[in-house]
Protein backbone atom coordinates (compact mmCIF):
# COMPACT_ATOMS: atom_id res chain seq x y z
CA UNK A 1 0.00 0.00 0.00
CA UNK A 2 1.59 3.66 -0.64
CA UNK A 3 1.35 6.08 1.54
CA UNK A 4 -0.78 9.38 0.90
CA UNK A 5 1.70 12.41 0.91
CA UNK A 6 -0.43 15.24 1.66
CA UNK A 7 0.64 18.86 -0.32
CA UNK A 8 -1.66 20.93 1.71
CA UNK A 9 1.07 21.90 4.23
CA UNK A 10 3.54 22.72 1.58
CA UNK A 11 0.96 25.25 -0.26
CA UNK A 12 1.63 27.71 2.92
CA UNK A 13 4.75 28.84 2.05
CA UNK A 14 3.62 30.17 -1.51
CA UNK A 15 0.61 31.57 0.46
CA UNK A 16 2.42 33.60 2.66
CA UNK A 17 4.72 34.81 -0.42
CA UNK A 18 1.32 35.41 -2.18
CA UNK A 19 0.09 37.02 1.21
CA UNK A 20 3.00 39.60 1.14
CA UNK A 21 2.75 40.41 -2.39
CA UNK A 22 -1.06 41.04 -2.44
CA UNK A 23 -0.62 42.87 1.07
CA UNK A 24 2.09 44.97 -0.92
CA UNK A 25 -0.16 46.11 -3.75
CA UNK A 26 -2.93 46.78 -1.36
CA UNK A 27 -0.47 49.48 0.06
CA UNK A 28 0.56 50.41 -3.07
CA UNK A 29 -2.40 51.12 -5.02
CA UNK A 30 -5.15 51.43 -2.42
CA UNK A 31 -7.72 52.47 -5.00
CA UNK A 32 -7.01 49.71 -6.61
CA UNK A 33 -10.37 46.68 -6.77
CA UNK A 34 -8.45 43.95 -7.29
CA UNK A 35 -5.99 44.28 -5.22
CA UNK A 36 -7.89 44.51 -2.52
CA UNK A 37 -10.30 41.83 -3.77
CA UNK A 38 -7.52 39.32 -4.67
CA UNK A 39 -5.94 39.99 -1.10
CA UNK A 40 -9.76 39.11 0.15
CA UNK A 41 -9.89 36.10 -1.38
CA UNK A 42 -6.35 34.97 -0.23
CA UNK A 43 -7.37 35.76 3.04
CA UNK A 44 -10.44 33.23 2.95
CA UNK A 45 -8.23 30.24 1.69
CA UNK A 46 -6.34 30.74 4.60
CA UNK A 47 -9.28 30.73 7.42
CA UNK A 48 -8.56 34.41 8.36
CA UNK A 49 -12.58 35.54 7.92
CA UNK A 50 -12.77 39.00 9.80
CA UNK A 51 -9.54 39.98 7.35
CA UNK A 52 -11.06 39.07 4.14
CA UNK A 53 -14.65 40.89 5.25
CA UNK A 54 -12.21 44.19 5.60
CA UNK A 55 -10.51 43.41 2.15
CA UNK A 56 -14.01 42.49 0.33
CA UNK A 57 -15.97 45.81 1.83
CA UNK A 58 -12.96 47.80 0.32
CA UNK A 59 -13.21 46.05 -2.79
CA UNK A 60 -17.01 46.81 -3.04
CA UNK A 61 -17.21 50.08 -2.00
CA UNK A 62 -14.18 50.92 -4.68
CA UNK A 63 -16.48 49.18 -7.25
CA UNK A 64 -19.34 51.30 -5.97
CA UNK A 65 -17.40 54.43 -6.54
CA UNK A 66 -15.42 53.38 -10.11
CA UNK A 67 -19.61 52.28 -11.23
CA UNK A 68 -20.87 55.76 -10.18
CA UNK A 69 -17.70 57.71 -12.00
CA UNK A 70 -18.23 55.64 -15.04
CA UNK A 71 -22.20 56.09 -14.76
CA UNK A 72 -21.08 60.33 -14.81
CA UNK A 73 -18.71 60.09 -18.07
CA UNK A 74 -20.97 58.28 -19.72
CA UNK A 75 -24.33 60.52 -19.52
CA UNK A 76 -21.93 63.53 -20.70
CA UNK A 77 -23.37 65.35 -23.45
CA UNK A 78 -20.18 65.56 -26.37
CA UNK A 79 -19.32 68.36 -27.92
CA UNK A 80 -21.08 67.09 -31.26
CA UNK A 81 -24.70 66.82 -29.12
CA UNK A 82 -24.93 63.32 -28.61
CA UNK A 83 -24.58 61.01 -25.24
CA UNK A 84 -22.04 58.99 -24.90
CA UNK A 85 -22.44 55.46 -26.17
CA UNK A 86 -25.03 56.66 -28.58
CA UNK A 87 -25.42 56.38 -32.14
CA UNK A 88 -26.24 59.07 -34.37
CA UNK A 89 -30.09 58.77 -35.62
CA UNK A 90 -30.50 57.66 -39.27
CA UNK A 91 -31.37 60.30 -41.79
Amino acid sequence: MRKRISTWGSCWPIKDEALREFQTAAKLAPGDVNAHWRLGRLYRTMGKTAEAKVEFDKAKTLNRNEDERLLKVMSKTPAGGQKSGSLPEAK
